[in-house]
């Protein structure tokens, strides 16, 4: 695996940007890009060795992100906002079914499944995109109360598919970003207003260490790990750290949309890579 690495320099620049990426996102922004190494890493590798160097620096970042936001997790939790002890719960069940696959599915498969979560991830963030712009077009209707997201039980069951989900993609590409993404943005508070930045970025912090903490038993059962995911793991921790930390600074004074734009790109060009990589053979993964 390393001698992938050192034979492909354009690893040594797509690599650590990805990292750098992930971790901005994760402290900073909250926006689902997550899971942006680890296709950029199965350029290189296998879909089974980028998982295995993804998760610990993942795991990581959750930290550094758990401390910086913990006043606000500490509050999500205790309120229980979001209906987020279903998310947790669906979360468990999710990364069990995910498990399950991951052992059943080869190479091309796993690279198919990678690339097109990288495509669809960029068409939904699209079509939401057209969607806003379509609304801001029309004339503004008048002001009406908005309602809170629905009823209890109605919030736990949808909360409970939603970790499900997203702890199912999760466990095969780090990709359940944007399924919780999509969940805490429809949810409304009591006054029907959105959930506050702060909190969003705070939730989905505190999911994700959960659920990335969850794959690491699910990751050993599976004998993902080895010596040289490890070593190219240890590597790419200075970047992780540089990244969550940079990500809090950026937190309010970057726009929002330029950094979404450079994943989005990223995002398009890897996914499509990876597909015609799995259907045709070429490519540089091992």
């Amino acid at each position: 695996m390393i001698d992938i690495f050192l034979a492909h320099p354009l690893s040594w620049v797509l690599v650590p940007f990805s990292v750098l990426m992930v971790g901005i996102s994760k402290s900073g922004f909250g926006g689902g890009f997550g899971f942006l190494a680890t296709p950029v890493l199965a350029v290189f590798v296998s879909p089974r060795d980028a998982v295995a160097i993804s998760l610990p620096i993942l795991l990581l970042m959750d930290i550094v992100a758990m401390y910086s936001w913990r006043k606000t997790w500490v509050e999500v939790w205790k309120k229980g906002l979001a209906g987020f002890r279903a998310i947790m719960l669906g979360a468990a069940l999710g990364v069990g079914l995910g498990t399950f696959t991951f052992a059943l599915w080869d190479k091309q498969t796993l690279l198919v499944a990678l690339g097109g979560m990288c495509i669809l991830f960029v068409g939904w963030q699209a079509a939401m995109a057209y969607r806003q712009h379509r609304a801001s077009l029309q004339p503004s209707p008048p002001a009406t109360p908005r309602k809170k997201s629905g009823s209890r039980a109605r919030l736990g069951a949808l909360g409970l598919l939603t970790g499900t989900a997203a702890g199912f993609t999760s466990t095969l590409a780090h990709a359940g970003g944007p399924i919780v993404a999509m969940y805490l943005l429809a949810y409304r508070e009591s006054d029907g207003s959105h959930m506050p930045r702060g909190q969003f970025v705070a939730s989905s912090v505190l999911f994700f260490f959960f659920v990335n903490a969850l794959k690491v038993p699910s990751y050993t059962a599976l004998d993902l790990f080895s010596q040289e995911s490890w070593i190219v793991t240890a590597v790419l921790v200075p970047v992780a750290i540089i990244g969550a930390r940079l990500g809090l600074f950026l937190h309010g004074r970057f726009p929002v949309r330029i950094f979404y734009a450079i994943c989005y790109s990223t995002l398009t060009i890897i996914g499509c890579w990876l597909i015609v990589q799995a259907l045709y053979g070429s490519g540089t993964s091992g």
